[in-house]
């Protein structure tokens, strides 16, 4: 990959944290299997991780170098990844931090911290790099979800639908579970959701007992998501199903 390549890449990197109603770039990424993507510049660099089986890292000077065992480790709090691999061309050292982070051309922020450290050939002497990373998220979750099953019960409903609607642009929720309005924030990496504090309207209905249900099983509670056939099912850590939605027409 040549330094124009790389430099289109950053621009369209920047192009998305500035508009955040333009993710076409990441929808991208996404498409074609990349979990994590990040980028930095002196040189310009590019980073991509396809679901801890590949890293493909792209250097404006070197070109591009692929790595297939790769060795993972995460802390406890799951805040810091670390990535190790080798090839019998070179060696890269990752490290990922759940923090804010600036890139040096637009000051905008995104999610995580990156550094890396690269060796090539024979040499003992690994060249360090800083940037800033996203994991590109689902699109299709970006839309209107109705309620199907929670905890392994059937939703019965005569009135009003209980929906959520994902808004990716945002890292934004909003529905109804009947009764009341509900909002919040969620974090989306790879596959995993992890949904932050729900706030609501205060509305009094003659039955808020799934509302009430809702709320406790998923605020501040992370699953682990699939979309097949129009239907959106997530997991708890232990594979069980816990909230079962379909698509809305």
């Amino acid at each position: 990959m040549n330094k124009i390549s790389l430099i289109l890449i950053f621009t369209s990197f920047i192009s998305f944290a500035q508009d955040n109603d333009n993710f076409n770039w990441l929808i991208e990424k996404k498409s074609k299997g990349i979990d994590f993507t990040a980028l930095g510049t002196e040189p310009f660099w590019n980073l991509e991780i396809y679901s801890d089986t590949l890293i493909k890292f792209s250097r404006a000077d070197e070109g591009e170098f692929l790595f297939r065992e790769i060795k993972v480790s995460s802390n406890a709090d799951n805040n810091l990844r670390t990535y190790s691999a080798l090839n019998p061309k070179a060696e890269i050292k990752i490290t990922l931090i759940k923090q804010k982070c600036s890139d040096m051309m637009s000051d905008r922020e995104y999610p995580y911290s990156v550094s890396l450290s690269l060796r090539i050939g024979k040499s003992n002497i690994f060249r360090d790099y800083k940037g800033c990373g996203i994991y590109p998220p689902d699109y299709r979750l970006n839309d209107i979800w109705v309620l199907q099953k929670i905890n392994d019960r059937e939703i019965q409903t005569t009135g009003v639908s209980p929906y959520t609607e994902f808004k990716l642009s945002e890292n934004r929720m909003a529905g109804t579970m009947g009764c009341n309005r509900y909002f919040g924030h969620y974090e989306i990496e790879g596959n995993k959701i992890t949904f932050g504090a729900i706030a609501s309207t205060m509305m009094s209905c003659p039955d808020m007992s799934l509302e009430r249900e809702f709320f406790k099983t998923i605020e501040l509670k992370t699953f682990y998501f699939t979309i097949d056939n129009k239907k959106l099912i997530m997991k708890n850590e232990s594979g069980e199903e816990i909230l079962v939605y379909k698509k809305s027409d």
